[in-house]
């Protein structure tokens, strides 16, 4: 039994064919807004805050020290500044019912501003993988001392 090709065969053939056609056209020219960045590099300052340390572990951050920051450690700066203040924390007054803030003798929090060339698009700064952004997590090694539990608490660019 032989089969006839004939004008039907040709037009389902011909609509699959440009339908694949207008498929691969709309995947690979997709453009989205939000997709499109561009990218410079800028420099930029923040501060991560070390809470709930030793008076020497402190006073252990030197400024001009370089360091390595992030999950990966793969961003990179230097200390420009360091700030040593009371460790404060919430306490309960049983005496009064109020919840006030209280120092804790002995313990000192640290906030500790780095300086770091960033990758700079419209929706995120970057210093090697890691992301920069009030509020993320930031461990960072210094010379002589390594954070798990510090958080950025400011950010800015520098001229």
């Amino acid at each position: 039994m032989k089969t006839k090709f004939n004008i039907i065969d040709t037009i389902i053939l011909i609509v699959i064919i440009l339908i694949i056609a207008v498929g691969c056209f709309v995947y690979f020219n997709m453009t989205n807004d939000d997709a499109v960045v561009e990218s410079n590099t800028t420099k930029v300052e923040f501060v991560v805050e070390v809470k709930d340390i030793s008076q020497d572990v402190a006073n252990s951050f030197n400024v001009g020290d370089t360091v390595t920051f992030g999950e990966t450690t793969s961003g990179s700066g230097y200390i420009s500044m360091v700030e040593v203040v009371p460790f404060t924390k919430w306490v309960d007054n049983v005496e009064d019912g109020e919840v006030v803030i209280s120092e804790v003798p002995n313990r000192y929090t640290a906030n500790v501003t780095i300086n770091s060339d960033v990758s700079k698009t419209n929706i995120a700064y970057t210093s090697g993988s890691e992301v920069i952004a009030v509020g993320k997590k930031m461990p960072f090694n210094a010379k002589g001392a390594a954070f798990e539990e510090g958080y950025i608490i400011n950010l800015n660019e520098v001229e």
